[in-house]
């Protein structure tokens, strides 16, 4: 089902977990999601998120054999978590740390905030 979601482009997944999650939490006031999967104001969702949101959110319903609306949270929570952990997993494979920049940042820590006369401002 999340296999798309697995190996689309960061955007796409980004985008595609964000409309699919506020279509699951807004299913009571928008019942008719297909019709306001696409909708904000701000911008349009690419072609690719909207056919791979479109394709989750109908799996969750053959799924459960209910329409979005009439799922219960109890029953919705673990397509959620399910999801939400293929997103972390993607973040932290595709999050590199890099030694230089952290060596970086330590050094511009210590001058700033290192010394003992002077005090952090939080």
């Amino acid at each position: 089902m999340l296999d798309e979601l697995r190996s689309a482009a960061k955007d796409v997944a980004t985008e595609v977990a964000y409309r699919v999650g506020l279509r699951i939490y807004e299913r009571d006031r928008f019942p008719t999601w297909r019709n306001w999967l696409a909708t904000r104001p701000d911008n349009r969702m690419s072609e690719e998120a909207v056919r791979i949101s479109t394709h989750i959110l109908e799996q969750i319903e053959t799924r459960t054999g209910k329409p979005l609306a009439l799922i219960p949270d109890e029953e919705m929570s673990p397509y959620l978590r399910q999801m939400y952990d293929v997103m972390e997993e993607r973040w932290r494979a595709e999050r590199k740390g890099d030694p230089a920049v952290a060596q970086r940042i330590l050094e511009e820590m210590r001058r700033d905030y290192g010394h003992p006369d002077r005090r952090a401002v939080a």
